[in-house]
């Protein structure tokens, strides 16, 4: 069985297909800094409505999905009052926010760069160290592991879903017609949007949460929730991020 084993293993080498690396543990605690949430301030009975998840990719630049934004600049546009920031409360009860403003976007792809002032958050928080994300525009594979760190709805700190790729598609019924897509097997939920979805074997990131995948089951009717989300690929916010630097 061993000899048979070492034979399989020689063979995929030999065909140019590289064993697959075995799934390690993405430790909450090595991402959880780096992934923040984008509110606005001023409204909500907390003092901010929740909008979305953004995460860093540079010591002035933070990543999200672009309608996360522009739900955000269409909020303070309503009310006529409010600012967009990125808000981060720690485990030990410190919380700090820090306003945003928009850099770039690629608003097919449904990504945006925000830029913030590294100094105002060194001010509020001596001690935080800005971590920007890996990213890593190796296209995963059906049935490799993924997982998405973002901020469930109301909630004050993030949470890790877990989960596979289940397929790619170039468009999604009901949705934006974009070209390229990771199809998730686990449902995005409100707040989640922008958040970092991270390949299990790099801990680099290979996506940005989008939305859930709607399903019309009778024509006519409402769409529901298939069970599934979208995440546009990570190379579209590579593109972006060496644009913004260029300029």
């Amino acid at each position: 069985m061993r000899a048979l084993c070492l034979v399989l293993l020689a063979a995929s080498v030999v065909f140019g297909q590289a064993p697959r690396l075995q799934s390690e543990k993405i430790k909450l605690s090595d991402f959880e800094p780096s992934v923040v949430k984008i509110v606005v301030v001023g409204q909500g009975p907390a003092g901010y409505n929740s909008v979305g998840t953004g995460f860093f990719v540079g010591d002035h630049l933070i990543a999200s999905a672009a309608h996360v934004y522009l739900e955000a600049a269409k909020a303070v546009v309503d009310a006529s009052s409010g600012q967009i920031g990125a808000y981060k409360v720690f485990r030990d009860g410190r919380r700090i926010f820090f306003p945003v403003e928009y850099r770039t976007a690629d608003l097919a792809h449904d990504v945006v760069l925000l830029n913030f002032n590294a100094e105002e958050v060194k001010k509020q928080n001596p001690t935080f160290e800005i971590k920007p994300l890996k990213i890593d525009d190796t296209k995963p594979e059906l049935g490799d592991e993924v997982a998405f760190l973002g901020y469930f709805a109301g909630d004050e700190l993030p949470i890790l879903s877990r989960t596979t790729i289940a397929g790619y598609t170039g468009s999604v019924a009901g949705g934006p017609s974009v070209q390229e897509q990771l199809i998730l097997d686990l449902p995005a939920n409100p707040g989640q949007s922008g958040s970092p979805v991270f390949d299990f074997r790099t801990g680099g990131v290979v996506g940005i949460l989008a939305s859930f995948v709607p399903v019309t089951l009778v024509p006519g009717s409402l769409p529901t929730h298939s069970g599934l989300s979208r995440s546009v690929e990570v190379v579209h916010l590579k593109r972006l991020i060496e644009s913004a630097e260029v300029r």
